[in-house]
C-alpha cells in the first residue's frame, strides 16, 4: 500500500469516526432585552412578515424574494425566501402561546436541506422590560453533524445583530 493510499484512507476513517461520535443535536441561542412589553414584542414577532425588518439576512440581501402564506400570527401561516447569498427556505409557525412562545418550523431548501425548531421565548423583567430569547435547535444527520460544530459561530452572529435590530425597532415604535 502507498503513502498516498495509507493518508485516503486515514483521512475517510477520521472524518467517518468524527461524524459518528459527533453530537447529533445543536442548539444556537442568544437573548436580549428589550424596553417593551412583552404582549407587543409577542405581537410583532408572530407577524412573520416582519422578519424582513429586523433579521440582518435581509439586510445583507435587500433583493431576496419572500413570500407570506396564511393568516397574520396564526398557527400554520408561513413565510418563505429565496435569494443567492441567503439561499432558500421557509419558516412555519407551530405554536403560539400568548405573550410568551412562538415556535416555528424552519425548513432550509439550498443550499443544502434541513429542518430545525426556531423559538422565540419572552419573559417579563421587574423592570417593565421583557427579555427575549431566540433559539433554533434541531437534529444533524451524517455530515451534517461536522457542520453543527461551527453553527453557533456561523449564525450566532447574526442572531445578534438580528436581536439588535428586533430592540431598536420596538423601542422606537
Amino acid at each position: 500500500m502507498s503513502i498516498l493510499s495509507a493518508s485516503v484512507i486515514l483521512i475517510v476513517s477520521a472524518i467517518v469516526a468524527g461524524a459518528v461520535l459527533l453530537p447529533r443535536t445543536f442548539k444556537v441561542e442568544r437573548s436580549i432585552e428589550i424596553s417593551a412589553p412583552k404582549e407587543k414584542i409577542f405581537m410583532y414577532l408572530k407577524d412573520l412578515n416582519n422578519r424582513k425588518e429586523w433579521t440582518s439576512w435581509f439586510e445583507q440581501e435587500p433583493g431576496a424574494q419572500s413570500q407570506f402564506n396564511g393568516t397574520i400570527g396564526a398557527i400554520h401561516s408561513s413565510f418563505s425566501w429565496q435569494g443567492k447569498a441567503m439561499a432558500s427556505g421557509r419558516v412555519e409557525i407551530e405554536n403560539l402561546k400568548p405573550s410568551e412562545l412562538i415556535q416555528t418550523k424552519l425548513d432550509f431548501f439550498t443550499p443544502f436541506t434541513m429542518t430545525s425548531q426556531d423559538s422565540f421565548i419572552l419573559s417579563e423583567k421587574s423592570s417593565g422590560s421583557t427579555k427575549v430569547i431566540w433559539r433554533n435547535e434541531g437534529g444533524l444527520a451524517g455530515t451534517q453533524r461536522i457542520f453543527g460544530l461551527f453553527l453557533d459561530r456561523l449564525i450566532g452572529k447574526d442572531y445578534e445583530a438580528g436581536l439588535n435590530k428586533l430592540k431598536h425597532k420596538l423601542e422606537s415604535l
